[in-house]
């Protein structure tokens, strides 16, 4: 055993050289723990923030500091990194902790030549050894009161490794009801239950595994308990199945072998999610990547497994749970193709497998003309959800007035009937908005589960500047209710969101917003989904063509899988010399290049025959445009996503500022989509210009 053991399902024992480590404060505890799990660097003021978010940022520094020195007295100098400005375990440290060994028992189950859906003979030493270790939940009676932080974290892991331990019990059973051994796969079931009463699979699985040893009572017993919770917890009747399981117990009919294929992950039963589990026994997908660190399995709404963003996720998972107290709001932002969307609909997703109420609109650029219509839209959708929950005639009329400026719908369905007053002075437009804010929050109210509601708008930057005037009154005045306002943008950002990035920096001083900006994938990330995702070639291959994969894509997700397609389905050879781009990711290019007007277009052109980088001597030489046309034009250029500004550093001996297509592939069909002629004429012009240069 490691100098250093965790023992945190249960109540947290931490044993440090053969011997249980006291200290004198929990929060030493938990900041090893946290440490431990996550095994990676943090700010101190991140820490802080995470164990005393009520003290002000001197007192919380004060505080970690003589809480960091009680921690490293206790474990004699060993095991933690720390500098002036960060904190972390020593990467390199022997530390055993029980989570990790029974991720790992699972882990090694997803390496055997079969889906996750399935449990071979070889699954059943890994299966045991992982169910011996779960002795309780994660720190199970350990609470810190006055850190709602970390009480959020605990939670999002305590949620995740009972969903997982659930995936052990459940494989568990069916291998052994498969072998014929009843008793004990009856033995597992029971805990299987134990962990969720509501879980319906688990009734049903319970009741064929009584019959099938004799004990007809117990099963037809197990149903009306099953009837019984389902009607006093959720006032709900058991499905169809598991009521057709009965009726053949009833009339011994049931079939010897069971009707039990197990899944990947159950999901919670609510209301909402009660057809989807009726169409299919599996609940949820389990990632195939599951790192050793402590976030919770992310559902995969796309067709590639999300790999690289195992941070933001966390971060995310604990900002929403932690808008059950306090409204939050999370902003994602980032270049074109980063995967903002992607982790928005992760997100989701998770809410979404909770019974959350849930606004999604998107936002377009060719209704930024159009007044408040991402507004509009919201509203609209939440009101349907209204309609169709019997909730419409619980708002207030003063609110739906409000909404009937941007729904008319309203007046024609006579639930409007007074005359709406024109908006022609401020306080008439700050009626305006607090009467749609109350009528998404309102909505909101009526859900009858308990998950934080998500109000969540895609592709800001594309907005008009109503709306976002909406949206910056909204955000400084939703924080006392139940809700997660989700929004992402690309950046660099136009000029109009500077209002709304401001609050939310205010806000995230103060706990109540997280600004989360997504960067590249790294080669060994990208490397790692080429591994999950093309499996018919060697080692070194592989090893190549990963290496490939991430110089053409440069690490930018959009790239990455559009080329990881392609090769899938055969239409790029990985010998080949040179990749074509791929149709898809051509065509979404080639028309945002043909969005832009004649003139900026022929900016571009021009800063494509001179090459990735480039500076602004360079540009004039190659058109002869004046300095003021190529500064707009750049400016233009940049917010588009085209091309980014390179700042030199002090230290740089060339102080010129350059700039750089975003990617090399926006380069080259840039460049591709140049007359010959116009290719000609700036190909010698900037022949001339290096040869002036140099003379």
């Amino acid at each position: 055993m490691p100098r250093l053991a965790l023992f945190l399902f249960g109540s947290p024992s931490i044993e440090y050289a053969g011997k249980r480590l006291i200290v004198d404060t929990r929060k030493a505890i938990a900041l090893l723990v946290y440490l431990a799990m996550t095994r990676q660097r943090y700010q101190r003021d991140m820490l802080a923030n995470l164990l005393w978010p009520e003290y002000d940022q001197a007192h919380a520094r004060a505080t970690l500091r003589r809480t960091l020195s009680t921690l490293n007295k206790a474990l004699n100098g060993e095991f933690l990194q720390v500098d002036r400005d960060t904190i972390a375990l020593d990467p390199l440290a022997q530390i055993w902790i029980d989570v990790e060994a029974f991720r790992a028992h699972l882990a090694t189950c997803r390496t055997h030549a079969h889906s996750t859906s399935e449990t071979c003979a070889a699954c059943l030493e890994p299966l045991t050894r992982a169910a011996a270790l779960y002795q309780d939940d994660f720190l199970a009676g350990f609470h810190l009161q006055d850190s709602t932080n970390f009480d959020s974290w605990q939670f999002v892991q305590t949620d995740s490794l009972r969903r997982e331990y659930a995936y052990v019990l459940e494989h568990l059973v069916y291998y052994y009801s498969n072998q014929g051994d009843f008793k004990q796969a009856i033995t597992l079931a029971q805990r299987w239950l134990a962990l969720d009463h509501l879980h319906e699979p688990a009734h049903s699985i319970l009741m064929q595994l009584y019959a099938g040893i004799g004990q007809r009572a117990s099963s037809l017993q197990q149903y009306e308990e099953c009837v019984r919770i389902l009607k006093q917890e959720l006032g709900i009747a058991p499905l169809k199945t598991t009521t057709q399981i009965y009726q053949a117990i009833k009339a011994n009919t049931l079939p010897q072998h069971l009707a039990f294929k197990p899944s990947a992950l159950p999901l919670p039963l609510t209301r909402e999610t009660r057809a989807a589990q009726e169409q299919s026994r599996q609940a949820s997908s389990v990632s195939s990547d599951k790192d050793a660190g402590a976030i919770p399995p992310i559902v995969h709404t796309g067709t590639y497994p999300l790999i690289g963003r195992d941070t933001e996720w966390q971060r995310m998972l604990q900002v929403y749970h932690r808008s059950e107290i306090q409204g939050q709001v999370i902003c994602l932002e980032g270049e074109m193709g980063i995967g903002k969307t992607r982790l928005l609909e992760e997100m989701l997703s998770y809410a979404r497998q909770r019974g959350a109420f849930i606004v999604r609109t998107n936002c377009f650029a060719e209704e930024q003309s159009i007044a408040y219509s991402p507004i509009a839209s919201s509203v609209q959708t939440a009101l349907t959800q209204a309609q169709h929950n019997d909730t419409l005639k619980h708002l207030a009329l003063p609110w739906l007035r409000e909404a009937a400026r941007l729904l008319p719908a309203l007046t024609n369905a006579a639930v409007v009937t007074l005359p709406l007053e024109t908006i022609d002075h401020p306080e008439a437009q700050q009626r305006f908005f607090a009467g749609i804010r109350q009528v998404l929050l309102a909505i909101n109210a009526q859900s009858e589960v308990t998950a934080p509601g998500i109000i969540c708008f895609d592709d800001l930057h594309w907005s008009d500047a109503y709306s976002l005037a909406f949206l910056s009154y909204f955000i400084r005045r939703h924080i006392e209710k139940s809700v997660c306002l989700l929004i992402t943008w690309r950046t660099p950002y136009p000029h109009q969101l500077e209002p709304i990035r401001h609050i939310l920096t205010e806000l995230q001083h103060a706990g109540q917003a997280t600004l989360l900006t997504l960067s590249r994938l790294q080669e060994k990330t990208v490397s790692q989904l080429l591994h999950q995702t093309i499996r018919q070639v060697s080692t070194r291959d592989q090893t190549q063509l990963a290496q490939r994969l991430y110089a053409e894509s440069e690490g930018l997700p959009l790239f990455v899988t559009a080329y990881l397609e392609a090769l899938g389905a055969q239409h790029l050879k990985r010998e080949d010399s040179s990749w074509p781009l791929p149709a898809k990711l051509h065509d979404r290019l080639l028309s945002q290049l043909s969005s832009l007007g004649d003139y900026t277009r022929l900016v571009l052109s021009g800063a494509a025959s001179i090459g990735r980088s480039f500076d602004l001597a360079q540009l004039r030489a190659a058109g002869g445009w004046s300095d003021e046309i190529i500064v707009h034009t750049l400016e233009e250029l940049i917010g588009q996503g085209f091309l980014e500004e390179l700042v030199p550093d002090d230290q740089d001996n060339d102080q010129r500022v350059r700039y750089q297509f975003v990617h090399k592939q926006v380069r080259r069909l840039a460049y591709a989509t140049t007359s010959q002629a116009r290719r000609q004429l700036f190909q010698q012009r900037n022949a001339d210009f290096q040869k002036s240069q140099r003379s």
